[in-house]
């Protein structure tokens, strides 16, 4: 058994290197099988997070952490931007928590207060969330040491496919496949279109990957080109890249590479 996991790591490495774009620098690192039905992603200290029956986990190697409230239904999303405020985003119970890097509860958080139903929910500045509020279609927002909301833009004109957030810009993909950047007072950027994808990813430096079929894609914005960088030949359940780590989780394992983008 030990040597058919060996071979089979030894051909996808092989393989992965074959499917690799010239202008892209990739060293297999490793595979770990997990039990997991979802992957959030790893942080910037090397941390991959997952859940599994709505339990979150944080592990790397041996160490490993866990959280679960069992009544606030299941965990939609996790924002890793500050590791040591993890934000777990609960959206079918409008509600919120931060865990410190122990993933121990330092904050709760119910939006209903605010009348704000939250569709996505990430870390900004300040000590403020991004939120796209679905009862009026606008971003806004939540000052929580406040316990205010502040209104940022117009309502979308469409729903739309993918958004990610740092401190000081949130940035969304319409269902024209258009990428718009806003800043914290409101302002509206138009970035450019992107090519349909499975599922995508804008890294920190602003470069935006994707995946087709299987595969992976860097697409350049301002020459509107696609460039293949990974030929990973299984299913793509989820993917991340952080730090020049490019983490592949397949349903049962996280395959990791270190990746260098041009």
């Amino acid at each position: 058994m030990y040597k058919r996991c060996f071979l089979f790591y030894i051909v996808c490495f092989l393989f992965s290197l074959n499917g690799f774009s010239q202008d892209v620098k990739v060293v297999f690192v490793d595979s770990v099988q997990i039990k997991a039905d979802k992957y959030f992603g790893k942080d910037i200290f090397g941390y991959d997070y997952y859940s599994k029956n709505n339990v979150l986990y944080k592990h790397k190697k041996s160490e490993k952490w866990e959280y679960q409230d069992i009544f606030l239904g299941e965990i939609h999303s996790v924002d890793l931007l500050n590791p040591l405020k993890i934000l777990v985003f609960y959206k079918d119970n409008n509600f919120a928590v931060l865990l410190d890097n122990q993933l121990s509860e330092i904050g709760a958080f119910s939006f209903s207060e605010l009348n704000v139903v939250a569709q996505t929910c990430s870390v900004a500045s300040q000590n403020r969330f991004w939120i796209y509020d679905g009862l009026s279609d606008k971003l806004v927002l939540v000052d929580y040491f406040n316990n205010k909301k502040i209104p940022l833009n117009q309502p979308f004109e469409h729903d739309f496919l993918y958004y990610k957030s740092d401190y000081n810009f949130w940035y969304r993909i319409s269902q024209k496949w258009e990428i718009y950047r806003y800043n914290n007072y409101g302002k509206t950027e138009f970035l450019g279109n992107v090519p349909k994808f499975t599922q995508i990813l804008m890294t920190d430096s602003g470069q935006i990957i994707f995946s087709s079929n299987d595969n992976l894609y860097l697409y350049e914005i301002e020459k509107k080109q696609s460039k293949l960088i990974f030929s990973f030949g299984k299913t793509i359940e989820q993917f991340d890249f952080k730090n020049g780590n490019l983490t592949i989780f397949t349903g049962e394992t996280l395959h990791s590479y270190n990746l260098k983008l041009p």
